[in-house]
């Protein structure tokens, strides 16, 4: 599932390729209930870039969750954040940080992959990036959510 981020990226750059009419904010206290981020409906692309990192699993299921309420069965989810290898010592480090700081994690492919398709989303592709942060994106699950 690994492909370019710059490929990804130039194509998003292209003139009329992708506009953004609404951009939605959220107050601070999104910060302590991530119930209260939301998202404006009948997007085409949506980008959450460095959030679901700082949330464990459960919470960033939540976020995940009012995302896919807005979006159409053809939008397209990216998330900006880092994909860790399996046995990476830098991003185990990461990992620890980011428990310590805000109680959030770094996540593997599949923790990626496990997380989008419990909030209704199914990970289509991770476009790696040396030194960055990684692309991942992701389409709405056309499978039903299992109840929880």
């Amino acid at each position: 599932m690994e492909g370019s981020c710059s490929t990804c990226l130039k194509d998003a750059q292209r003139p009329g390729h992708f506009s953004m009419p609404k951009v939605s904010k959220t107050g601070a206290a999104s910060r302590q209930d991530p119930s209260l981020i939301s998202y404006p409906a009948g997007g085409d692309v949506y980008v959450l870039s460095r959030i679901l990192h700082d949330w464990p699993d459960d919470k960033a299921a939540v976020i995940l969750a009012n995302c896919r309420k807005a979006v159409k069965d053809d939008s397209t989810l990216l998330i900006r954040d880092n994909v860790l290898s399996d046995n990476d010592v830098q991003g185990s480090t990461l990992d620890i940080t980011m428990m310590i700081m805000t109680g959030g994690e770094e996540r593997t492919e599949s923790e990626w992959k496990s997380l989008l398709k419990s909030a209704g989303f199914a990970l289509t592709r991770v476009y790696k990036k040396e030194g960055q942060l990684d692309l991942i994106e992701a389409k709405p699950d056309k499978q039903p959510l299992r109840s929880q």
